[in-house]
């Protein structure tokens, strides 16, 4: 786990805190070979300015990047289409698969078996989301592909991405990171 990873999991876990909390919380986890240093956890800070917010010597995670909701969708015609949507906070998802072949929409409400919604949220943050651009789509004329959409809320904004046969570089790593949550296809 990088040092910007631990420091999330520490203030999701406890809420905004002090840079000396947060050292010994670090330290009491007891992973690092080398001793942790004040300096070495302000650096990990100043460089992700992107994910974390300092006021008052207190950390917490930007809005703009504490991550509320994802809603996603993908498919074809004639078929399948998948959508998931994911609550965050309440760390539940719910799958919807639609099959034209059967005209019917198949609705799985899943366990948390299959993958965990913290780990997910992991891969999110690796992925940023939040720098995909609006549209992606190719200049050239297509009858049958693959359409796709997202749209992830976090306490400060709303991301919106999609587009029709033209993803993103980091697409295979999402679906990918869908599958391992739902233990359903997602592409």
């Amino acid at each position: 786990m990088n040092m910007y990873e631990e420091i999330l999991e520490i203030i999701e876990k406890n809420g905004p805190a002090s840079l000396p909390s947060i050292l010994e919380a670090m330290s009491s986890q007891g992973e690092r070979e080398n001793s942790l240093k004040l300096s070495h956890i302000k650096s990990v800070i100043s460089r992700k300015k992107d994910l974390f917010s300092v006021k008052d010597n207190i950390v917490s995670i930007n809005p703009d990047k504490e991550i509320v909701s994802l809603t996603a969708s993908v498919g074809r015609h004639p078929g399948p289409w998948y959508k998931v949507k994911i609550n965050f906070q309440k760390n539940t998802f719910f799958y919807i698969e639609w099959t034209s072949n059967e005209h019917q929409q198949t609705e799985h409400n899943l366990p948390q078996k299959y993958g965990r919604v913290e780990d997910f949220k992991k891969e999110l943050f690796k992925m940023k989301i939040w720098d995909w651009k609006h549209d992606y789509q190719r200049n050239e004329m297509i009858l049958d592909g693959t359409s796709w959409s997202i749209k992830l809320e976090t306490k400060g904004a709303t991301y919106s991405s999609g587009g029709f046969q033209e993803f993103p570089k980091e697409w295979s790593k999402f679906c990918r990171a869908m599958m391992n949550l739902t233990g359903k296809s997602f592409k």
